[in-house]
């Protein structure tokens, strides 16, 4: 039999590798989706994004487009982070689980404003002081006082201002920060903590938070690193999480860090298709039936106009003597449910004692532009008492 001339050997291993991993590539796992190169693992003692988990408590499935998020893993250490909630959202507007949805700066995570919204750690060996936090995320116009995360390390929402929080040893230590200090709606944020007794300060896009150093009540260390809170979540999109454990970064590190996360991430920007902002509801007293109303800012960072004939609407509410959590809502059913306008009459049943502040009211709007383009989130209003 004639020999192949060694050219032709090395050819045709060639090949068969290439074939083999198109192969393997093909296959019915979802593949897991790639993180973006932020160069920052080094800095960091636990890092955690939102692409990069499960599907699943056994870790079979990896996160992929329009799935939930049970588990988050820690790139950079044994600290993964697994869904704590122990049952399911009663709700059409949230999902069991928090959901993840790619984009162009490597996916988020849906945090939706509902109790129990966390992941944590296993408990490890208590770490103290200092830590040094980073955490990327847009917050959502939807229920204020609620926390974006409250696991060990905190922040959370107080209407005006946001408060941080540390957890140590079984007790909770928190500080207003000064008024007003919240997070623009719909846009993205890099946020900053650092953990250090009387030295604690706070940063929003490299800008510090006044008071630039506050006494957080405790030099206390946590055993236990976590995202989200064991009572309600802040509607908001959950990018990444980094954590320093016992030590600090320098101000040079720091200014690294922040340099290559806003390369990446994009503070301060909206979402670059058409969408509702600013979103406010108001009842009409004076109307008969009674009714209430809706406006709102349309944005469209590409200067495209507004299509009000494709205005979508959706109206919902939450009874307080339904024995559900504040946040599990329902929407009103049929096409009045679905005006720009609410009526009370139209649905008595949901409103069984009109103006006695049993039934709480929203509202989700949908824009279009001129083009038919719309930001697929959804973007609702804060809830409103029926107390008129």
């Amino acid at each position: 039999m004639k020999k192949l001339p060694l050219i032709g050997i090395i050819c045709s291993i060639v090949l068969f590798l290439t074939l083999w991993n198109c192969s393997s590539s093909n296959s019915s796992d979802p593949t897991p989706i790639k993180p973006p190169d932020t160069g920052l693992n080094d800095y960091f003692d636990a890092v955690y994004l939102a692409s990069q988990g499960f599907q699943d408590v056994g870790k079979t499935n990896a996160i992929v487009d329009g799935k939930q998020a049970w588990v988050l893993t820690d790139l950079k250490g044994d600290k993964e982070l697994k869904w704590g909630n122990n049952r399911s959202i009663q709700s059409p507007l949230w999902p069991a689980v928090p959901t993840f949805y790619n984009d162009e700066f490597g996916g988020y995570i849906l945090v939706p404003n509902v109790n129990e919204t966390y992941w944590a750690s296993k408990s490890f060996t208590e770490i103290p002081q200092p830590y040094d936090i980073y955490v990327v995320l847009r917050d959502l116009e939807a229920v204020s006082f609620e926390g974006y995360f409250a696991v060990g390390v905190g922040l959370r929402n107080r209407g005006d201002q946001l408060e941080l929080k540390v957890d140590s040893k079984g007790s909770t230590f928190s500080v207003l920060m000064d008024k007003p200090t919240v997070l623009a709606f719909n846009k993205r944020s890099i946020i900053r903590i650092h953990v250090e007794g009387t030295n604690t300060s706070l940063w929003i896009n490299n800008l510090q938070v006044s008071p630039s150093k506050v006494n957080i009540g405790t030099t206390g260390g946590i055993n236990t690193i976590g995202y989200g809170t064991n009572s309600h979540a802040a509607q908001h999109d959950f990018y990444g999480f980094w954590m320093t454990l016992g030590r600090s970064l320098s101000k040079v590190e720091n200014d690294s860090v922040y340099n290559k996360l806003s390369r990446i991430y994009k503070p301060g920007n909206y979402p670059d298709q058409p969408f509702a902002n600013k979103i406010k509801i108001a009842g009409n007293a004076s109307a008969s039936p009674r009714e209430w109303s809706v406006t709102y800012d349309f944005v469209a960072p590409t200067g495209a106009v507004e299509d009000k004939t494709k205005t979508e609407y959706q109206w919902g509410y939450y009874r307080t003597d339904s024995g559900q959590d504040l946040n599990t809502a329902d929407y009103f059913s049929g096409p009045n449910g679905k005006k720009s306008t609410l009526k009370r009459s139209d649905f008595p049943t949901e409103f069984p004692v009109p103006g006695g502040n049993k039934t709480y009211v929203f509202v989700v709007v949908k824009v279009y532009d001129s083009n038919g383009k719309s930001w697929s989130h959804l973007v609702r209003s804060a809830l409103v008492s029926d107390n008129y």
